[in-house]
């Protein structure tokens, strides 16, 4: 259950797709100018999904097994406060306390030896407790904020273009054989 039972990531692959159809909904709660306003937020991207192999090793007797993790169907709600910068070319953002609402969606396979065990349960508590403490560290309550800075629009390289559809067939190998 611990995630100090992780032996090895195996492969991370993720989607965070950028749609209109999946922005923020916001709501002006306070304003008291670009250095400081206060939102309430409500988001589900319903495309995003994050996919995890991990070799785990369970103690005290040492076994040793597979797991692959699925979070999807994510959703935060909360209050949040922004600030902008001067010329608003990037802004910090930071919520204002624990999220009303913080939801994820997880499914696992869990390989020992060559069948599977259900362990979803267990697994969903463990991927929670982690995006608590993760939030709770990084952007609750004036703790820390993370910045949004204006991007230059680049354009992908052949390179580039290759390693996403090398990451696709992985993923797409890797799903198909659970």
């Amino acid at each position: 259950r611990a995630v100090e039972d992780v032996e090895r990531v195996q492969f991370v692959e993720c989607s965070f797709q950028s749609l209109k159809t999946e922005a923020p909904e916001l709501k002006l709660v306070r304003w008291d100018g670009l250095g400081y306003g206060e939102f309430d937020i409500s988001w589900s991207p319903r495309s995003w999904w994050v996919e995890i192999s991990v070799i785990a090793v369970r103690r005290p007797v040492p076994a040793r097994f597979n797991v692959l993790l699925t979070m999807n169907d994510f959703t935060v709600a909360g209050r949040a406060r922004v600030t902008f910068a001067h010329d608003v070319g990037s802004c910090r953002v930071g919520l204002l306390g624990k999220p009303k609402k913080l939801r994820i969606k997880t499914s696992s396979r869990l390989v020992w030896g060559s069948v599977p065990l259900p362990v979803q349960m267990s697994l969903e508590s463990t991927v929670m407790e982690q995006v608590e403490r993760f939030l709770e560290r990084s952007l609750v309550n004036g703790s820390k904020e993370f910045k949004i800075r204006k991007t230059v629009k680049t354009e992908l390289g052949d390179e580039d273009v290759m390693r996403a559809v090398l990451a696709a067939e992985r993923a797409s190998e890797f799903r198909s054989r659970g």
